[in-house]
């Protein structure tokens, strides 16, 4: 994992974009963030995830890091679950990709990710998607 980037996402992006969100930033120390970024690495959750557990750690502090990925429902999906995943929504937009074709990946990668933040990475999320809308057509 690079993680100068995510670092600097998490300081620059992800904590302000809490902080206009409500969540007290002030309540997230530094171990807090090492644990996040531990349970990223170790591939606990994706990186879409990582605010949602600051935000919980927000809020109960004294939270550990299991604790805050299952409270959050951020498990990490496997590569199994998130192709079942990705099989149900192309069936379900069987119309979007017929009116669509190829162009479809970015409106139904919208949906996906919504069903599946924090749980999957975008980008096996997106080769799934364009595997399987390639296979639709």
């Amino acid at each position: 994992m690079e993680n100068a980037g995510v670092i600097a996402r998490v300081l620059l992006n992800t904590l302000p974009e809490l902080e206009k969100d409500g969540v007290d930033t002030g309540n997230i120390t530094v171990e807090h963030m090492d644990r996040a970024l531990e349970g990223l690495e170790k591939g606990m959750f994706s990186s879409e995830g990582v605010a949602d557990i600051l935000s919980y750690f927000s809020a109960n502090p004294e939270s550990s890091l299991e604790e805050a990925v299952r409270r959050c429902g951020l498990s990490a999906m496997s590569e199994d679950e998130v192709r079942k995943e990705i099989e149900r929504l192309v069936k379900e937009h069987k119309d979007i990709i017929g009116e669509k074709g190829e162009r479809a990946v970015s409106t139904l990668m919208g949906i996906a990710m919504k069903k599946m933040r924090g749980r999957a990475d975008a980008s096996l999320i997106h080769r799934i998607l364009t595997e399987e809308i390639d296979r639709a057509r």
